[in-house]
């Protein structure tokens, strides 16, 4: 028989880092989801639309971690896929809500 050896060159994608078989998605969230919690959506690789939970009072620059959705290794193990969220601080804020954190600011 014959052998056939395929060589993959993988262009950098700056929506994706890796780390080892571990993909990490960059993704920006709404400081009141962080707060308040609920469900984002988020592709992984193959374009899979993905619903992950946010648990009420996330930390910014947090990593969720959605388990084998990242690539595999040579046995067929597939790493996982992380969410890094980033806060977005809306433009425009009611005035009762800046009312709000003004008198709840410690």
């Amino acid at each position: 028989g014959v052998d056939l050896v395929v060589t993959f060159k993988i262009r950098p994608d700056p929506n994706w880092q890796r780390n080892g078989q571990d993909l990490i998605q960059e993704h920006k969230i709404s400081v009141w989801d962080l707060i308040l919690g609920g469900a984002i959506k988020v592709q992984d690789i193959l374009g899979n639309e993905l619903e992950v939970q946010v648990p009420p009072n996330t930390q910014p620059e947090v990593m969720l971690r959605v388990k084998a959705r990242g690539l595999p290794d040579q046995l067929g193990h597939m790493g996982d896929m992380y969410i890094k969220l980033h806060a977005q601080i809306p433009r425009q804020i009611a005035p009762e809500i800046k009312e709000a954190i003004q008198k709840h600011r410690t």
